[in-house]
């Protein structure tokens, strides 16, 4: 059985993962190179939580990025869709996305 977990085929036809029981057997070795890449990611988690404090609006920023993610999805998947486009259903979706995202959108000035 691998390590993590394994794949196990569901009545609907898909295959789910499904984890392992904590903790892992056989115990996870913490040598020094692992403590350093631990160190590292939580260095790099602490500067992006900093990030998040210079943003005027995090929801209008991880809005923004969903949906450029989408673009790039579409592109890849050989559909085409733009960003305006995918804002713009949005605007039409849900009332409490206001006309001044739609603004930055069309001008990419923010004010």
């Amino acid at each position: 059985m691998p390590r993590a977990g394994q794949y196990v085929q569901q009545i609907e036809g898909y295959k789910a993962f499904i984890p392992n029981k904590l903790p892992p057997t056989p115990e996870t070795l913490m040598d020094q190179e692992t403590w350093n890449l631990l160190s590292q990611a939580d260095r790099a988690l602490g500067r992006l939580d900093g990030a998040t404090d210079a943003l005027p609006n995090p929801d209008l920023f991880v809005f923004m990025y969903v949906r450029k993610e989408a673009v790039l999805s579409s592109q890849i998947e050989g559909t085409q869709a733009s960003l305006f486009l995918t804002i713009s259903k949005n605007i039409a979706l849900n009332t409490t996305i206001t006309f001044r995202l739609f603004g930055i959108v069309v001008t990419g000035r923010v004010g």
